[in-house]
């Protein structure tokens, strides 16, 4: 195999098997004399620790095992001891005919490049020819007691910083694509622009607002709110503009490990502080009824009247046969308020059924007629479509070790007529 099919075969999923992690252990087939390359998920290695026992009937003279495991910047390093004696991470010997089980190397190692744990397994170096061996593992998170750096206690600023004012960063200079931006813990920054670049890590310590003025789009890759607030709208009076927040990024793309107990990946909102998104209510126009029965290709559809929905508001179909999975989103061309027609974007992808009359006083109060919801919000949140890889926002508390103190972070949300697209869990 030359290196360019090697590399096409290791880049290729299909070439993968998957395994689901079980707490209390289980058992993996491997061939000897074979080299593994082991993938942990999107994070790299996320476990704490991992004891490999390496069984009795496993002989000197069997085939190697080499274990190649991805390595990212959420584990700083792995301790490898093998029955309780510490095997350093730079023991692999040149020649195979030298292989002893536990002998390993954590890379970046002599300048190497790649972000990789390489681990050797076989039945060499046991105390007596049936005798277990057991290799244990533990993983140092890069993001620990001593990786934090405790917030300043400041008082919240009682004016404004606007985002696109260079005088109002540190460095004098609007943030730039790929950068890492800080809303220091006591600043009030208002978020002005049409549109971000897309940030790599947005760090929110202090209190971020997006302008009610304008439409503000955010492109970003992970967003870290670590007691501070990010507000748009808020209890006392929703949004009035159009607030998108697009979160970009890949499956492969690394984490930001934070307070030791969370790794999310690319697209993502973690929140430890306070999230606050009021949108524009449409409660009059959340649901309507098919008024006409629509079929498979149909580009019209017919809801009640007197709706406030408008071109480009996307609207969801669901099923009125035995069919779940005949639901769908489509996006809406044109609005006729008084007869309730509905131009879409494109054609149905399933009949649906409806009538002008509501069934219930037929069916116990059931209304068969297919409901179709209006989706469309002016606060979005919306996973860059790639990969079929959506977005994600989660909220915890977290304990935190800063400079020696235990700091207590509390997350809370509040969103509401808030559109979240291309997201999962």
């Amino acid at each position: 195999m030359t290196e360019t099919e090697l590399e096409e075969y290791i880049d290729n999923r299909d070439n993968y098997g998957t395994l689901e992690w079980k707490i209390e252990g289980w058992g993996v087939p491997m061939v000897t004399g074979h080299k593994y390359k082991i993938h942990w998920g999107l994070l790299g290695t996320n476990f704490d620790g991992m004891d490999v026992m390496i069984p009795q009937h496993y002989g000197e003279d069997d085939g190697d095992i080499y274990l190649v495991h991805n390595f990212t910047e959420n584990r700083e390093s792995l301790f490898v001891t093998k029955d309780g004696v510490l095997k350093a991470n730079d023991t692999i010997p040149d020649v195979a005919s030298r292989y002893v089980s536990g002998q390993n190397v954590v890379y970046p190692y002599e300048g190497t490049p790649s972000n990789e744990f390489h681990l050797i397994i076989n039945g060499k170096g046991k105390a007596s020819p049936m005798s277990e061996v057991h290799i244990n593992l533990e993983a140092v998170s890069s993001c620990g007691s001593d990786c934090l750096e405790a917030l300043d206690v400041l008082p919240m600023e009682d004016f404004f910083r606007f985002w696109s004012d260079a005088d109002n960063w540190d460095n004098g200079v609007l943030p730039l694509a790929g950068s890492t931006v800080e809303i220091k813990a006591h600043w009030n920054m208002v978020l002005d622009l049409a549109e971000t670049p897309i940030i790599e890590v947005l760090k929110v310590h202090g209190r971020l607002t997006f302008s009610d003025d304008q439409d503000v789009h955010l492109r970003v890759k992970h967003v870290s709110i670590r007691g501070g607030e990010f507000n748009i709208g808020s209890a006392f009076g929703a949004y009035e503009h159009a607030a998108k927040i697009t979160l970009h990024g890949t499956k492969e793309e690394n984490g930001q490990q934070y307070a030791d107990c969370w790794m999310p990946g690319s697209k993502m909102i973690a929140n430890a502080g306070t999230l606050n998104f009021y949108g524009q209510k449409r409660e009059d126009s959340r649901m309507s009824r098919l008024t006409v029965e629509a079929f498979q290709g149909d580009t019209e559809i017919y809801v009640e009247p007197l709706l406030d929905w408008v071109a480009g508001d996307r609207i969801a179909l669901a099923p009125t046969s035995f069919k779940y999975e005949a639901s769908e989103d489509k996006f809406i061309q044109a609005y006729d308020r008084e007869t309730g027609k509905v131009t879409l974007t494109e054609g149905l992808d399933w009949h649906h059924w409806g009538q002008a009359e509501s069934t219930g006083p037929d069916f116990n109060g059931v209304d068969m007629r297919a409901e179709v919801l209006l989706l469309t919000r002016n606060i979005q949140i919306v996973g860059e479509n790639v990969e079929s890889w959506g977005g994600r926002v989660i909220t915890g508390d977290a304990m935190e070790f800063a400079d020696g103190e235990i700091v207590f972070r509390y997350g809370s949300t509040n969103m509401d007529n808030v559109e979240i697209y291309n997201c999962s869990q």
